[in-house]
């Protein structure tokens, strides 16, 4: 079977704690990896792929929807409206963004049952970019639920 060479930066990644290394020789600056293709694998079956990247698809949508939307808002709450029409519009904005936060929490718990499910299954994954997914998506989560907690707080106190 026929070897590939592949020149790594040290501080590189993708391929630390990979024990599938047949050779590693080091420089100054660089190592030098010799790996058999057939220590490539896939990081998750085309099923899981699939499942989670539109886990991972619907807390983007979210956040982009937020990005969208928050200064607006904020600047709105932080203005004190003064007439009923106005602090109706601003509760409607800030409900909106109680509504995303709720979104947020719905794929939260999706992806925590998804990791349940891929952990029993004894699947064999990229934990690596499984915890990438996870914190993406824990952190939209916990974002848009603090702004909506302080808005909401704002809006009681106006």
């Amino acid at each position: 079977m026929k070897k590939i060479i592949i020149l790594m930066i040290a501080t590189t990644l993708f391929l630390s704690g990979n024990s599938h290394c047949a050779k590693q020789e080091h420089s100054n600056k660089e190592n030098l990896v010799e790996i058999a293709p057939s220590d490539f694998q896939p990081t998750f079956t085309k099923h899981t792929v699939i499942k989670l990247n539109a886990i991972v698809s619907r807390s983007l949508d979210v956040i982009n929807e937020y990005d969208a939307i928050i200064s607006d808002v904020l600047e709105r709450v932080e203005s004190q409206p003064k007439t009923s029409e106005e602090k109706m519009l601003v509760k409607k904005e800030v409900a909106r963004i109680g509504d995303l936060s709720v979104r947020s929490k719905l794929v939260l718990d999706e992806l925590l049952k998804a990791e349940k499910v891929l952990k029993t299954s004894g699947e064999v994954y990229n934990r690596t970019i499984f915890a990438g997914m996870m914190i993406f998506v824990q952190n939209v989560e916990q974002e848009i639920s603090e702004q909506s907690d302080v808005l909401l707080t704002k809006l009681k106190q106006a």
